[in-house]
Protein backbone atom coordinates (compact mmCIF):
# COMPACT_ATOMS: atom_id res chain seq x y z
CA UNK A 1 0.00 0.00 0.00
CA UNK A 2 1.22 3.28 -0.81
CA UNK A 3 0.38 6.57 0.03
CA UNK A 4 1.44 9.93 -1.50
CA UNK A 5 0.97 13.52 -0.89
CA UNK A 6 1.91 16.99 -1.60
CA UNK A 7 3.19 20.44 0.03
CA UNK A 8 4.71 23.26 -1.86
CA UNK A 9 8.11 21.88 -3.17
CA UNK A 10 8.41 17.89 -3.00
CA UNK A 11 6.16 14.77 -3.92
CA UNK A 12 6.65 12.20 -1.15
CA UNK A 13 6.35 8.34 -1.14
CA UNK A 14 6.10 6.02 1.47
CA UNK A 15 5.29 2.24 1.86
CA UNK A 16 4.34 -0.86 3.24
CA UNK A 17 4.55 -0.02 7.26
CA UNK A 18 6.03 3.41 7.18
CA UNK A 19 2.91 4.45 5.06
CA UNK A 20 0.53 2.97 7.47
CA UNK A 21 2.05 4.34 10.40
CA UNK A 22 1.92 8.10 8.38
CA UNK A 23 -1.38 7.32 8.43
CA UNK A 24 -2.41 6.62 11.49
CA UNK A 25 -0.54 9.54 12.71
CA UNK A 26 0.39 12.72 10.71
CA UNK A 27 -2.91 15.00 9.27
CA UNK A 28 -2.74 17.45 6.67
CA UNK A 29 -0.96 20.87 7.56
CA UNK A 30 1.47 19.43 10.12
CA UNK A 31 4.66 19.77 9.53
CA UNK A 32 7.00 16.76 9.60
CA UNK A 33 10.89 15.76 8.75
CA UNK A 34 11.36 13.62 6.00
CA UNK A 35 14.30 11.21 5.13
CA UNK A 36 14.48 9.15 2.33
CA UNK A 37 16.04 9.16 -1.50
CA UNK A 38 15.75 12.25 -3.48
CA UNK A 39 15.68 12.63 -6.82
CA UNK A 40 14.52 14.97 -10.02
CA UNK A 41 11.84 13.68 -12.40
CA UNK A 42 11.59 15.12 -15.85
CA UNK A 43 8.25 14.97 -17.57
CA UNK A 44 6.31 16.01 -20.36
CA UNK A 45 2.92 15.82 -20.78
CA UNK A 46 0.27 17.25 -23.71
CA UNK A 47 3.44 19.22 -25.07
CA UNK A 48 4.13 20.48 -21.73
CA UNK A 49 7.03 19.59 -20.17
CA UNK A 50 8.95 20.17 -16.40
CA UNK A 51 10.28 18.66 -13.57
CA UNK A 52 9.39 17.27 -10.05
CA UNK A 53 10.94 16.94 -7.25
CA UNK A 54 10.15 13.47 -5.04
CA UNK A 55 11.37 12.01 -2.15
CA UNK A 56 11.20 7.98 -1.17
CA UNK A 57 10.89 8.21 2.45
CA UNK A 58 12.70 5.90 4.79
CA UNK A 59 11.65 7.93 7.81
CA UNK A 60 8.67 9.98 8.90
CA UNK A 61 8.01 12.01 12.05
CA UNK A 62 6.52 15.34 13.45
CA UNK A 63 8.95 18.60 13.20
CA UNK A 64 9.18 19.10 17.33
CA UNK A 65 9.98 22.89 16.26
CA UNK A 66 5.92 23.20 16.31
CA UNK A 67 4.75 20.78 18.71
CA UNK A 68 4.89 17.79 20.66
CA UNK A 69 4.28 13.96 20.06
CA UNK A 70 3.86 11.07 22.26
CA UNK A 71 4.91 7.44 20.35
CA UNK A 72 3.67 4.57 20.24
CA UNK A 73 5.38 1.53 19.32
CA UNK A 74 3.03 -1.24 16.52
CA UNK A 75 3.21 -4.49 17.16
CA UNK A 76 6.48 -6.51 15.64
CA UNK A 77 6.04 -8.58 13.12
Amino acid sequence: MAYHWRNSWYWVSAYRKLADHALASLQKGQRVIVTGRFRVKQWESGGKSGSSAEIDAEGLGHDLMFGTTTFHKGPSS
